[in-house]
Formats: structure tokens, C-alpha cells, sequence
């Protein structure tokens, strides 16, 4: 089974949001990309773990796509769920909870006992899973499937921070910088310069909860100074 290599590769200004690209860089060998379907979704968190929202991924073909983009409403935690699940060989014998992609109606279903020639239509064999990714959920219980590829993403995005940050940057150059009193613009890019610099190391770490917290931070001083 490949090792998935899901990356964040860029944010684009999009209107008053974002939108964050997201590229597989799997080295798919034996099976190959195209013996198989991949799956995404994500979740903006909450610096307690839990679903801040559902992220909103463009349509994609799972048979095809190796970039995916998604709206960035908001700065913060965001996590993942990759899978790739081949396709059905009516000549593979499946172990009870194996998981395949079957081409003739484009669904992943899920054994529900040991088979082998028995298409993914035989409701006695097969149980359809609506959402791909919540396999993912199952890994490391009893009902987990064990040929299933799959990669939990973690990042700290913060384009808006960013953005706010070089807003803040011209401000401050054209602000009070000699011997009289600092402005407030130099102080408020100081600060949330603070924030930025926060959010790079707690994503470089893996510090995701406190990365969020930082966010939040870094919003209520965004929402103030500009």
C-alpha cells in the first residue's frame, strides 16, 4: 500500500477569504494511482480538539485528482483526512473490513466477511460507505481496515494574519519611528508580528492546540488595529 504524501502548497486571496491548495505528492508504485480513488475531507478545529466547521473542498474526481482546493474563512488549526482505496479485483480474496473502489458504480464499500468473486453489489458481501474518510475513524479498532492507505494532515493556516501583518508592516514604516513616542501602528505590527512568528513554530512543531490559540489571539488583535 503507498505511504500518502498529502502537502499544503499555497493560499491565494479569494474576495474577502482564501483558498488553500492542497497537493498529493504520494509516489504511487504497486498499486498506481490509477488502480484506485482518492478521498478527502477537513475540519477548521478548536483549540479543545473538537469541529470548529467543516472545511469546503472543491468538487474533485477521486479517480483523477492531485490537487485540491479548499476556502480558508479563518486562520487556525485545520485537520485533514486522506484515503486511497483500490480499486476491486475479483480475484483478490478479501479479509473481513478490507475497503475497495468499484469503477462500474464509482462507490467504495466495505467487506462485511471474508470474500473472494463476489462484486461490491452483493449486499451480502458489501456494505456501501458514503464517506470514505470516516475509515479513518475505525483505525486502530476491531472494524478497522487493513488495506486501507490513508494520511490525518495537520496544519496551521493563517493567511489573514498575514495579510494583516504586511497591512500593518506600511502602516508602521509611515508611523512615529525617530526619538518621539512610538505609534500605535508600530506597536500593533510588533504585536502581531508576535502572533505570526507563534503560528509558524507551533505549525513547525506540531503544536496545533496552541497554534490555535495563537490564532484566536491574533484575530481579536486584528479586529482592533485595522
Amino acid at each position: 500500500m503507498p505511504t500518502l504524501n498529502l502537502t499544503f502548497t499555497s493560499e491565494t486571496i479569494d474576495g474577502d477569504s482564501f483558498q488553500g491548495l492542497l497537493t498529493d505528492s504520494t509516489v504511487y508504485t504497486t498499486p498506481t494511482r490509477a488502480q484506485g480513488a482518492v478521498y478527502l475531507t477537513g475540519q477548521k478545529m478548536k483549540s479543545d480538539n473538537t469541529e470548529d466547521y467543516p472545511l469546503s473542498i472543491t468538487t474533485y474526481n477521486p479517480e483523477t485528482v492531485t490537487t485540491f482546493t479548499f476556502d480558508i474563512t479563518k486562520d487556525g488549526y485545520n485537520k485533514f483526512k486522506f484515503v486511497y482505496i483500490q480499486d476491486y479485483n475479483p480475484a483478490t480474496s478479501y479479509a473481513q473490513y478490507d475497503v475497495v473502489y468499484y469503477d462500474s458504480d464509482n462507490l467504495v464499500y466495505r467487506a462485511i466477511e471474508p470474500t473472494l468473486g463476489n462484486v461490491p453489489t452483493d449486499e451480502n458481501f458489501w456494505e456501501p460507505i458514503a464517506i470514505p474518510t470516516s475509515l479513518v475513524d475505525n483505525v486502530g479498532t476491531p472494524s478497522a481496515s487493513a488495506n486501507l492507505s490513508y494520511q490525518v494532515y495537520e496544519r496551521i493556516i493563517y493567511p489573514f494574519s498575514k495579510q494583516g501583518f504586511g497591512t500593518l508592516c506600511s502602516k508602521a514604516a509611515l508611523d512615529c519611528c525617530s526619538d518621539c513616542e512610538r505609534g500605535e501602528d508600530v506597536l500593533a505590527y510588533e504585536q502581531l508580528g508576535v502572533y505570526v512568528d507563534g503560528m509558524n513554530i507551533a505549525d513547525q512543531r506540531g503544536q496545533y492546540l496552541q497554534g490555535e490559540k495563537i490564532a484566536r489571539d491574533a484575530q481579536t488583535a486584528l479586529s482592533k488595529c485595522l
